[in-house]
């Protein structure tokens, strides 16, 4: 299901784990609403279209309104959809010199960060057991992980973030 992760020698993971499926799947839980909600006057234009198109009307008024039906389509399902495939693969890790990160739809993408480049730590909670942690690292590189069950496991391994030597926010 996974590739390996390229540890170097004598590494070890300390903390993996993955997101929350259904958390994961509906993060985006309003893109759905608004998709929903717009679908209506969007089908509505559709019907009209085509009726004006059946009277006389040119025939492009029938297809003007099919564009807005598809991204409705895709706001209020396609990205849940997309998103509860990409879960497969979706795979976060922590070792004693690196935080991996893999996701992706079609091809997963790795990325990493080296422990030490970690300059922030942020979490924002979605429930008693469940957080989104947010990495920061030097240079600007950031790494989410999204919907993480029992995120106090994972914030024990930045004790320096932790006690104040960098900031740790709580939203």
């Amino acid at each position: 299901m996974f590739d390996p992760l390229p540890l170097a020698v004598e590494e070890k993971i300390l903390w993996q784990g993955r997101p929350a499926p259904r958390a994961y799947t509906f993060r985006n839980w309003r893109h759905a609403v608004f998709g929903l909600v717009l679908m209506l006057p969007c089908l509505f234009w559709q019907i009209v279209g085509i009726e004006l198109a059946a009277t006389g009307a040119p025939a492009w008024v029938a297809w003007l309104p099919l564009p807005f039906n598809l991204g409705c389509l895709y706001l209020a399902f396609g990205q849940l959809l997309i998103a509860r495939l990409e879960w497969e693969q979706v795979l976060y890790a922590v070792s004693d010199r690196t935080i991996y990160e893999r996701r992706g739809f079609f091809r997963s993408q790795l990325r990493s960060l080296p422990l030490a480049a970690v300059t922030n730590v942020r979490q924002k909670r979605l429930g008693p057991n469940l957080a989104t942690i947010r990495i920061d690292g030097e240079e600007g590189q950031t790494l989410h992980f999204s919907a993480i069950e029992h995120p106090e496991l994972l914030l024990r391994l930045f004790p320096n973030v932790a006690a104040g030597h960098n900031s740790q926010k709580t939203t």
